[in-house]
């Protein structure tokens, strides 16, 4: 009846162990390598910051202010410095949690990266977001100027940004900033101005319109 008991009460503390990671904890779990002018002690000061209301900045390793912005139990978003800003999203992942990592640059026109880890902060190996090609940015009518859209642009720059009311990741084109009004004008009508991806479990999926 004891071994039972035990058995029982390791398995309840196994699921609640599993169900109790948050943003919080993958936040101030980071290793130095993946926020490296971010210390612990920096992150858990500006928690602190945050919870009391307070819109005091912490300190970078390079003196940028950095603080959080927004959090709840799985996204926790932040500043690293002025030109800087992330997105910490802890996803189910089948009957484990994984950490998505989203990195926005502003330079000054925002784009953004996206990066997964399982709960101890390893690179997952396995793709759970393929970034898209020039051609998913197209219309249908688009599809057939392909070549004219490369030619005016040569790279795309994209926000991404999660929403955690439904799991999706919207992907958001910065073009227009990033063109001159005449170069965009000729092209704009062959884009999309965003694209939407759903949190299947296992990666992000393209929602078809």
């Amino acid at each position: 009846m004891k071994q039972i008991f035990i058995a029982a009460l390791l398995l309840l503390m196994s699921i609640h162990s599993a169900m109790a990671f948050s943003a919080v904890d993958a936040f101030t779990s980071a290793p130095d390598v993946v926020l490296p002018l971010l210390p612990k002690n920096t992150r858990l000061d500006m928690i602190d910051y945050f919870n009391s209301g307070t819109s005091i900045a912490s300190k970078n390793k390079l003196d940028g202010e950095a603080r959080i912005l927004s959090l709840t139990d799985k996204v926790l978003r932040f500043t690293m410095s002025e030109v800087s800003e992330y997105q910490v999203v802890v996803l189910k992942y089948g009957k484990e949690e994984i950490i998505a990592l989203i990195e926005t640059l502003k330079t000054p026109i925002a784009d953004s990266r996206i990066s997964f880890y399982n709960s101890r902060w390893e690179p997952i190996e396995k793709s759970c977001f393929k970034e898209p090609e020039l051609k998913t940015w197209l219309t249908k009518v688009g599809s057939k100027k392909i070549d004219d859209v490369r030619a005016a642009l040569p790279f795309m720059l994209v926000q991404y940004e999660y929403n955690s009311e439904d799991n999706t990741l919207t992907l958001t084109s910065n073009a227009e900033q990033f063109l001159s009004r005449e170069a965009y004008s000729g092209i704009s009508q062959w884009l999309k101005p965003s694209l939407k991806y759903a949190w299947n479990g296992k990666k992000f999926t393209l929602v078809k319109e």
